[in-house]
This record gives C-alpha cells, sequence and structure tokens, in this order.
C-alpha cells in the first residue's frame, strides 16, 4: 500500500543508479543456488487476530534456512527500497540476504570478530555503518564492484562499546552512543574531515544509553537510556530539549513514524508507547504488548527482554518481543 507516496521520481532515480548493483548480487545469488547454496522459498503467510485488543498478531510459518551466523542472529537491517536485507550477529559477521532466499548472497565481515551491536543503512541507501562491542563504526558502499565488500572507513568513536549510531542528513555527519571505560557519550563526528578533528562535540550522559534515531524534520536526535529515559537533543543549538520518564526499565527500541511525528518507545516492562516528538508528550500507551521473559544466558547468567523491535509504516506500529509474536497496532495521527 502507499506506493504513490514514496515512489517518487527521486526514488526511481535511485532505483536506476541501483540496477547494476541488483543485477550483480543477483547474478551471484543465481551462481549460488546453482551450486547447492540454497533455494527461493515463499516468505510465509502470517495468520491471526485479537479484535478485543485492536492488536493483529502475526506468526509466520516455519521454513528451512542456511546457516550462516556461528552464532545469534543480533540486528537485521533492511535496505531502503531494495529487496535486500542485512543480519549482524553475536560472532561479529555481517551478511547480506536476498528476500526469499535462505543463504546469504554477500559477506561484509567475517565471523570471530567482536559482537555487532547495531546495522543502518542511510536514507537513500547508498551505505551502511555497523557499530560493535569494541566502540567501533565501520563503514561501507552499498555498490556491486568487488571492493565494497571491505569498509572504506573504520574509527572508534568509543573506546569500550558503541551502542548504536544514526546517519544524519547525506550520512557524512554521524552521532553515536556508547561508553569509554565508566563514562558514557553522545557523540557527531564528520566524516570528511581529517581523523584527528573528526569529532565535532560530545555531551555527556548520566546513565547508559542504548539506541538512538536522527527526526531530519525537526533535526533532533532521539536516544533512550537502560534507566528507562528517552533524550531529545537539539542539533542546531547543541543542547538537550528534553527529558522523559518513559518506561519504569530499559528501553531496548526506539522508532519513528513516517514524518517524524511520532516515536515508539518498548522496554523490558513489555510496554510500547507513542510519544509526540516535538513536544514528547505521550499519545498513547500499549500495555503488556510483549511481556518480559527471562531466559538464560548471555552477558548475564538470566536476561529479561520484553519489547525488542518498533517499527512504523504509515498506518500501523509493529513490534516483536520475546514471547515470540509481531504485534501490528493501527495508530491515528
Amino acid at each position: 500500500g502507499h506506493v504513490d507516496e514514496w515512489w517518487t521520481k527521486r526514488t526511481r532515480n535511485l532505483y536506476r543508479r541501483h540496477k547494476t548493483l541488483v543485477h550483480s548480487i543477483v547474478s551471484d545469488t543465481e551462481e549460488a543456488l546453482s551450486s547447492g547454496g540454497g533455494s527461493i522459498k515463499d516468505m510465509g503467510s502470517f495468520v491471526g487476530s485479537d479484535c478485543k485488543k485492536k492488536w493483529t498478531i502475526f506468526q509466520a510459518q516455519d521454513t528451512e534456512t542456511g546457516v550462516d551466523h556461528d552464532q545469534k542472529v543480533r540486528w537485521l537491517e533492511s535496505h531502503p527500497f531494495l529487496p535486500f536485507y542485512l543480519t549482524g550477529g553475536t560472532d561479529g559477521a555481517v551478511h547480506m540476504f536476498q528476500f526469499g532466499l535462505a543463504r546469504s548472497v554477500r559477506t561484509y565481515r567475517q565471523p570471530n570478530q567482536a559482537q555487532v551491536s547495531h546495522i543502518h543503512f542511510t536514507n537513500e541507501g547508498y551505505k551502511f555503518g555497523v557499530t560493535d562491542y569494541t566502540g567501533s563504526l565501520l563503514l561501507w558502499r552499498f555498490e556491486a564492484n568487488p571492493g565494497s565488500v571491505n569498509p572504506y572507513m573504520n574509527f572508534q568513536p568509543h573506546s569500550t562499546v558503541a551502542r548504536d549510531f544514526a546517519f544524519l542528513d547525506s550520512g557524512s555527519m554521524i552521532a553515536t552512543i556508547g561508553s569509554s571505560d565508566s563514562s558514557y557519550h553522545l557523540r557527531l563526528f564528520d566524516t570528511l574531515l581529517p581523523q584527528s578533528q573528526r569529532l565535532v562535540h560530545e555531551m555527556p550522559i548520566d546513565n547508559e544509553p542504548t539506541c538512538i534515531v536522527y527526526s531530519t524534520v525537526q533535526q533532533d536526535l532521539l536516544f533512550a537510556t537502560k534507566r528507562g529515559e528517552v533524550i531529545s537533543f537539539d542539533l542546531r543549538q547543541r543542547k538537550v530539549r528534553h527529558t522523559v520518564k518513559a518506561h519504569e526499565k530499559n528501553i531496548k527500541t526506539i522508532a519513528l513514524s513516517p514524518g517524524d511525528t511520532y516515536l515508539a518507545t518498548g522496554g523490558l516492562d513489555g510496554d510500547v508507547k507513542v510519544w509526540d516528538v516535538q513536544q514528547m508528550n505521550l499519545h498513547s500507551t500499549f500495555l503488556g504488548l510483549h511481556p518480559a521473559h527471562k531466559s538464560l544466558g548471555g552477558a548475564a547468567l538470566v536476561s529479561t527482554y520484553g519489547v525488542t523491535g518498533t517499527f512504523f509504516t504509515h498506518d500501523y506500529l509493529y513490534s516483536c518481543g520475546a514471547d515470540g509474536r509481531v504485534v501490528r497496532v493501527a495508530y491515528h495521527a
């Protein structure tokens, strides 16, 4: 739906520029399939609804998949408009898949490296970045030539852990959140400058940050913390605009709606909340959307997970959680 709203002249031009990449990757994929690397699978249907709660709950059919990570997949990121997505694992590997195929079609980072924390594309899809648990940020150009499997830039914005990052506008400016020793910071980098001058601004954070997004409309950075706070940072004035106590526990995910009108937050408490971005007023609350679950393993002996992901379309807010469900909620502007 809403194809007419995003299939603009600009998007068509971007698609034409990516034709070479698509043809190259499809050729690689066909070669892999012909050698027994996998087979095209139907993505399966999604069923189920609960009208009383006004939630639509989806359960995907099981499909045979190839194993491309030695350990857990920690992050998934879809290209803005091409039929590809990236995966990052606790083994440090970064693979690219084509939708509908069981095995990866390209590997950007081999296993046995630092655990991936986040992966993001620029809005135009020309490049993407990866942060990891050594505090590093790696940048790739999303191109068809063989050399594009290697990062064109690799630097360390934080000395301990780089939790997340956000591309600003064209992508040459990047905001990162993370830890250095026992302190936490929001940092802004201009990747066009020499490495010694690349850091253009930093702000200390009282509590450990978890995730960050950039609002192009408000020109604000919005990031969450393990204490359940959401902080809005004004890029133009380089100061905090709002700080709200959004959840009682750790916030695992935040997402902006189309047009940057609303911000969704999801936490370990299992709740999903929707906020007005401009004033950070609470717009909607969905209590217990994904009840918290405890599991063995990870950095702690027992880890608790509630809401693990959120995503907006023009009409719906989607969320997923440790209860194994994807939930669709209708929201009104």
